[in-house]
């Protein structure tokens, strides 16, 4: 097999690349692979012959593979599949040691996806209709977009990096995760609310170019750049923010852009005021509650 071989200090083969070699078949490859294998940007339907224990990295992206059976059992690192034709799951190696990229194929469900990935994960580009089978945590990054999807229903409920649904077909955020670690990206869909959205972003949030009316169901605090312009209908934008109290520290908007600073003593006043509001509502319903049970006390 031409390319280059890497060997370790135990005369065991470490790391294959054997890329951009124009290679059909993988047949004489070694069982395991101590380090990575990339076979990447050749000419490969399938992945007969593969090793059957990856150390490292694998790595057969830009093929024409069409099927993932016969994956390695094993693979330590990440496992690279995208820009294939690939159309579901069957025959993947179940336990992935690192990220795990499948996008840009033709995969429409999420059946057979792996017991276990410790790393991100990118379903993207594909023709995803159903999160099912997806982890509940995700130790990275989450890409799904660019799918087929109406609905975020079996989404990840934790994701330690960022989350990307953009481009999707998405009228609302409900079943989206509830802790995303860095940023959010819902654009391009066709979102009419944000309802279902986390209440803290870490990072970014981006909900521009979709069909927003009012920011009722905001993010509480986005400690990077609220992205919302292109939302033909979202109207008096920056009194929504203040309103609906979301605390960003850069805003993009059809209103203009502007920091934080520019509208920090308006935001103030308006959380104050519904202290001093909730306050007296508690009172009241203090009082309404001591005279419903009466305790011969009158207030």
């Amino acid at each position: 097999m031409n390319g280059v071989e890497y060997i370790n200090n135990n005369n065991q083969i470490k790391d294959i690349i054997i890329n951009n070699l124009g290679i059909k078949s993988l047949e004489g490859r070694p069982k395991i692979v101590e380090g990575k294998f990339n076979c990447s940007s050749n000419k490969l339907t399938s992945l007969n012959n593969s090793p059957e224990i990856i150390k490292g990295d694998f790595d057969v992206s830009w093929n024409d593979i069409k099927s993932l059976n016969n994956s390695p059992e094993k693979i330590g690192g990440d496992f690279h599949c995208g820009y294939n034709k690939i159309k579901n799951l069957y025959g993947i190696t179940k336990e992935i040691g690192g990220s795990f990229d499948c996008s840009s194929n033709l995969i429409i469900s999420l059946e057979y996806f792996p017991k276990e990935v410790k790393k991100s994960i990118n379903i993207s580009l594909n023709q995803i209709t159903s999160l099912k089978n997806l982890p509940e945590i995700v130790n990275g990054d989450l890409k799904i977009h660019t799918n087929g999807l109406n609905s975020l229903e079996f989404c990840s409920k934790i994701v330690k990096g960022d989350f990307s649904c953009f481009g999707n077909n998405l009228k609302n955020l409900i079943g989206s995760p509830k802790e995303v670690g860095r940023d959010y990206n819902c654009s391009n869909n066709k979102l009419e609310s944000l309802e279902g959205c986390p209440e803290v972003i870490n990072g970014d949030f981006s909900c521009y170019s979709n069909n927003l009316k009012d920011l009722k169901y905001r993010p509480k605090e986005i400690k990077g750049i609220f992205h919302c312009r292109q939302n033909p209908e979202l109207k008096n934008i920056k009194q929504q923010i203040i309103k609906y109290g979301i605390k960003a520290w850069h805003y993009i908007s059809n209103e203009g852009v502007f920091y934080f600073s520019d509208i920090e003593k308006e935001f103030t006043i308006r959380r104050e005021k519904e202290k001093i509001l909730l306050k007296k509502a508690k009172i009241l319903k203090i009082k309404k509650e001591i005279n419903k049970n009466d305790y011969g006390i009158s207030l």
